[in-house]
């Protein structure tokens, strides 16, 4: 159903159901891009969707967990295995996208905001968001310390989200009158 919607907007929108609205050429990927991207898509990734910091916490959790009780055996080895089986797919799925916009020719050029470059992280947020999710879940309910731990990260996350959402309307790539509105709003 999904590749049926997305070929009939393609052909309403595009003219054709494997065209994509970009030019022939436009669109390149090269293992060249790598090491300039490399350079600021990290920057650009924590500042775009620092979820990115609680999913690798959750990763090294999962395997920290499995390390710890795989050779128990028992209902805590079963799903520590199951654990680390989803997390190691989720991280996955997020390194094959962060891979991909990494040989993306046109991820990071010279002057590029993360305002601009965030379209470019947006399908990596799911995998991350999954793992950052599983760390909530399996907080330890009868060790205050590490839940605290965990909550103050979250809250430091929300925080710094909120702040570089407030951050982007400085952009010159905003619209003054949304700028205005999101200033005017929060005073």
């Amino acid at each position: 159903m999904f590749c049926a919607g997305l070929a009939t907007f393609d052909t309403l929108i595009y003219g054709g159901p494997l065209r994509s609205g970009y030019r022939p050429g436009e669109i390149t990927f090269s293992l060249s891009a790598v090491t300039a991207n490399l350079r600021s898509m990290p920057a650009h990734l924590i500042q775009a969707m620092p979820m990115l910091v609680l999913g690798l916490a959750a990763l090294a959790s999962i395997v920290l967990l499995w390390l710890r009780v795989h050779r128990a055996g028992g209902e805590h080895a079963a799903t520590a295995r199951r654990d680390l089986a989803v997390g190691l797919a989720l991280a996955a799925a997020w390194a094959a996208i962060w891979s991909l916009y990494a040989t993306y020719t046109w991820t990071t050029p010279p002057g590029l905001s993360t305002l601009q470059s965030i379209r470019f992280y947006v399908p990596a947020l799911g995998p991350i968001a999954l793992l950052g999710a599983w760390l909530l879940v399996r907080l330890p309910r009868r060790q205050p310390l590490p839940a605290m731990i965990v909550l103050a990260t979250v809250a430091t996350l929300f925080w710094l989200g909120a702040h570089a959402f407030h951050d982007m309307y400085q952009s010159p790539w905003v619209n003054n009158q949304i700028s205005h509105l999101v200033r005017t709003f929060h005073t």
